[in-house]
């Protein structure tokens, strides 16, 4: 089906003429980007993949299966009935699929690094239009000025757990190195 899609938005592109290149591409990225969440939506929605920790930790309780949107470069997919965990004594509750993922608020990997690499290019405001045109993700100043801030926390969790084993926690060796962005 994405073959064909593909073959059709070619087709038109090319009836156009070659006056209307800036407009064939346009329209060829959008398309490919569609084709691309579609796939993107299919893998995070195969079944029978088994997540690491999903089981409720010390305090959690199992709060049903649920579905939620995980921004990508591609795009919003949604995924469907991932297992939620609530700890009603602190507040806070997980989906184990975005930790097993490496979401960073929502966000794929990929977008969450490229987000940081633009954020580091230019003021937040350019930098978040110049993100939009460039994928098929809407990108905000606000959002894209939540992915510093999120690799930032990363980074501190990360070297406080660190010291924490390096300062002879049961059983633990220190880690080698860290990678943020």
């Amino acid at each position: 089906v994405g073959h064909l899609r593909f073959q059709h938005a070619l087709q038109r592109g090319l009836g156009a003429g070659l006056g209307a290149a800036r407009d064939r591409e346009d329209a060829l990225h959008a398309e490919a980007s569609g084709l691309c969440r579609e796939i993107m939506r299919c893998l995070l929605n195969a079944g029978g993949v088994a997540v690491p920790g999903d089981l409720p930790r010390e305090g959690e309780q199992g709060a049903g299966r649920r579905g939620r949107e995980v921004a990508t470069l591609f795009g919003p997919v949604r995924v469907e009935g991932r297992s939620y965990y609530h700890n009603a004594a602190e507040g806070t509750g997980r989906f184990p699929f975005d930790d097993a993922l490496g979401l960073v608020n929502g966000a794929t990997p990929a977008l969450a690094s490229r987000a940081v690499e633009a954020a580091l290019k230019e003021p937040y405001a350019a930098a978040a239009r110049s993100f939009s045109r460039s994928y098929a993700v809407t990108m905000t100043q606000d959002m894209l000025m939540a992915y510093p801030r999120a690799a930032a926390a990363a980074a501190d969790s990360f070297a406080r757990d660190s010291a924490q084993r390096e300062a002879g926690g049961p059983g633990r060796a220190a880690a080698a190195c860290a990678c943020v962005a």
